[in-house]
């Protein structure tokens, strides 16, 4: 599942990046963004569950 949760973030980046030359002044998308990635950083270092 980690593979599957890096490459959406990595394609939320792509698609980012592609957004911010048409709206420069996408603060919330930045936001959601790096939510993910922090979101996607605790799922790996918290134990699963069971073990």
């Amino acid at each position: 599942m980690g593979v599957i949760g890096l490459l959406f973030i990595a394609g939320s980046l792509i698609s980012l990046q592609r957004a911010r030359r048409t709206e420069p002044t996408a603060l919330r998308d930045d936001a959601f963004v790096f939510s993910l990635g922090v979101v996607f950083a605790l799922q790996m270092a918290s134990p699963a569950p069971g073990s």
